[in-house]
Parts: structure tokens; C-alpha cells; sequence
């Protein structure tokens, strides 16, 4: 076990590191969609259909003392076969029993394969605040008692509308900064896909 602190989060590693035994791979699709009704007066709604797929990966190793592991991944798609040396990683954060998978490093291709963005950004970097929020806050009500001041209280609500967008972008933006600037910057005990 390793603990590192990113994100203002003290956060412990655990991992296994074996040699692959058995593994299957398959995906789960999931379709929605709506739309099409008929109204009495002869229009038809528009149908909408989305997809979205998930690579689920089954993974046997066996560690270096003859233990054998399972693991159920899902949306990782590791390439590996049998005979090939894995370490399959996850997190949890302190004061929790249990935490996600976050990383399985095949050794013997050198290659990583991560989880997705959000668990990332969930695990490590969300908190219910954030310290560059003050400030847009701050102008928001500032810019947004003037305008309201001068009585446009239409200008008033498209200046929330508009700070609250600007808010959830730079949010986003600064989601993906943290967890591409952990990605590059992590190292794990004999990683050699780093």
C-alpha cells in the first residue's frame, strides 16, 4: 500500500501484480431513444436514438506466491493474454473500506490502461468547494447588483445564466487538467509503461 495526496486528498494505493491465468472480454451496449408520437393535428415528433458502449474485461491473476485474483473491470479495455504480467491498482480514500479500480499496468507490453476521467476527477480532485470559485462568485454579485441597480431585470437574469455557464465550463476545464496532469505525473511501483 502506498498513500499519496493530491487534489487535497490523502488517498491510499493497493495493488495486485501477477501473471495472467485466465481473462474474457465482452461489451454491454445500452440503446435509448423517443420520439414519434403523432399529435391530433397530424405532426410527428422527431425520434432520437443514442448508443453507448462499455468493454467489460474478467481478469484471473495469480501473484507471485501462487494466489489466485479476479477482477471485474469495466470500461478499461485492457489488452492482455495469458502469461502476461499485470498490476491491477485502485484507490481508496481515507476514512472508506473500499474505493474504485483506477489503473492496470500490463508490464509485459509496457502499457497502461486507466478508468474513466470522472471516477478519477471523483476520487481525487471533486470537493463540494473549490477556492478559484470565490472569485467569479464575487464578481457575479457584483456585476449582477449593477445591472440590476440600473433596472434591467432581464440583463440581471441572461448575467446569471451567462456567469453560471462560464462557472461549469472553467469547471470542466479544470477537471481535466487535474486528472491529465496526475495521469502523466504518476508512477507506480515497477511501471515501466511511465
Amino acid at each position: 500500500m502506498r498513500t499519496v495526496k493530491t487534489g487535497g486528498r490523502a488517498v491510499d494505493l493497493h495493488s495486485v501484480k501477477g501473471r495472467v491465468v485466465g481473462q474474457e472480454k465482452f461489451s454491454t451496449t445500452h440503446v435509448s431513444g423517443g420520439g414519434g408520437g403523432g399529435s391530433p393535428g397530424g405532426s410527428v415528433a422527431p425520434v432520437s436514438i443514442t448508443s453507448s458502449t462499455v468493454v467489460h474485461n474478467d481478469i484471473f491473476l495469480q501473484d507471485s506466491s501462487g494466489k489466485e485474483h479476479s477482477y471485474s473491470l469495466s470500461d478499461f479495455n485492457v489488452a492482455c493474454r495469458e502469461g502476461n504480467e499485470l498490476s491491477v491498482i485502485w484507490a481508496i480514500r481515507k476514512g472508506r473500506d473500499r474505493g474504485p479500480y483506477i489503473m492496470v499496468i500490463n508490464h509485459t507490453t509496457s502499457n497502461r490502461f486507466w478508468c474513466s476521467t470522472s471516477t478519477l476527477y471523483r476520487e481525487f480532485f471533486r470537493r463540494w468547494f473549490h477556492h478559484w470559485l470565490v472569485p467569479v462568485w464575487i464578481l457575479s454579485v457584483v456585476v449582477g447588483g449593477v445591472i440590476a441597480v440600473s433596472g434591467s431585470v432581464f440583463g440581471y437574469f441572461k448575467y446569471c445564466v451567462i456567469s453560471m455557464v462560464i462557472v461549469i465550463v472553467t469547471h470542466r476545464w479544470m477537471s481535466e487538467i487535474n486528472v491529465n496532469r496526475f495521469k502523466s505525473r504518476f508512477r507506480f511501483e515497477g511501471d515501466s509503461a511511465a
